[in-house]
C-alpha cells in the first residue's frame, strides 16, 4: 500500500470523470503484480487465483471492479464532506444530512429544524455543488 501512496503525486489531473479512480486502480494491480513477483513462493494454483483477480480488477467491467468503484467514491465522497463541512452551518449541514444522506422528508427535516421546505432544498443544492466543487473529476455524478 505504501508504493501505491508514494506514487499519487504522479497523477495528473483529468476532466474525465473517474480518472483518478482509473488511475489508482491501475497502479494498484502494477504494484501489487510486480510484488507478487517479486515473492512467488507458492503453488501454481494461487497463482492462477492471484492471475485471476488481477485480471478482474484490470477489467472495467467486471464486478470487482464495480466494487472497487463504489468503494473509492464512498471514501471519497466521505472525505470530501469532511473537508466542505466547515463551510456551512450546523443547521445547514443537519438539513443536507437529513435530507440528502438519510432520506428523510424535505417537510420533516424542516419541521424539526424550524426551517421552510425551499430552505431544506436550499441547503442540500448549497452542499451538493461544493461537494462537486471539490470532488472535480474524482467521482462519477449520477
Amino acid at each position: 500500500m505504501a508504493v501505491v501512496v508514494r506514487r499519487i503525486p504522479e497523477f495528473r489531473r483529468e476532466p474525465r470523470v473517474g480518472a483518478f479512480r482509473a488511475w489508482l486502480r491501475t497502479i494498484t494491480i502494477n504494484c501489487f503484480r510486480d510484488a507478487w513477483k517479486s515473492r512467488r513462493r507458492v503453488k501454481p494454483a494461487a497463482d492462477s487465483r492471484v492471475a485471476e483477480f488481477l485480471q478482474q480488477l484490470a477489467d472495467p467491467a467486471s464486478g470487482l471492479t464495480r466494487v472497487w468503484d463504489e468503494e473509492h467514491d464512498r471514501h471519497v465522497t466521505q472525505r470530501l464532506l469532511q473537508i466542505i463541512r466547515g463551510e456551512f452551518t450546523e443547521k445547514t449541514w443537519l438539513a443536507f444530512q437529513r435530507f440528502a444522506l438519510a432520506d428523510e422528508s424535505a417537510e420533516t427535516v424542516a419541521a424539526d429544524l424550524g426551517m421552510t421546505v425551499n430552505a431544506v432544498f436550499i441547503a442540500k443544492s448549497r452542499v451538493l455543488t461544493a461537494l462537486r466543487r471539490e470532488g472535480a473529476g474524482l467521482l462519477d455524478e449520477n
